[in-house]
């Protein structure tokens, strides 16, 4: 059985390069407000990946940071450790109002299940107060 749980530094995300060597990223969320009109309020927040290659300093879109764990187990590993290090950021932030919205790679909610399940452990583990999807 392979350990597929994110690694216990959520804010670094290492990859093989395209010549064999290793390239490191550094991970962090953002928070994007999903505003309700009946509300007139922010009743959530989207947790959005932002990377940054710590060698050169350049900033690097999801979509090519993806591509540096292109399927199988490191796709699923990188997927869940972002979830991972939304839920940590977003209960730093101490939001008491509004619901996180997470991001699931297609590809991970289609072949996770055989891994074994994830985020209802990670969210019992945080104790985090609104479990609300019992997907892995």
């Amino acid at each position: 059985m392979v350990d597929l749980s994110p690694p216990l530094l959520l804010d670094k995300y290492y990859s093989q390069g395209e010549r064999g060597e290793r390239d490191e990223f550094s991970l962090s969320s953002h928070f994007q407000p999903i505003y309700s009109l009946a509300h007139r309020r922010p009743v959530g927040y989207e947790g959005l990946i932002r990377a940054v290659h710590s060698a050169s300093g350049r900033r690097v879109e999801p979509l090519e940071l993806f591509s540096k764990a292109p399927r199988g187990e490191e796709r699923i590993r990188l997927d869940r450790q972002c979830r991972a290090l939304h839920v940590r950021n977003f209960q730093r932030l101490s939001a008491t109002r509004g619901w996180l919205f997470l991001n699931v790679d297609p590809q991970v909610a289609s072949e996770s299940l055989r891994y074994g399940p994830f985020f209802l452990k990670m969210l019992q583990r945080t104790d985090s107060p609104r479990t609300v999807w019992p997907w892995s």
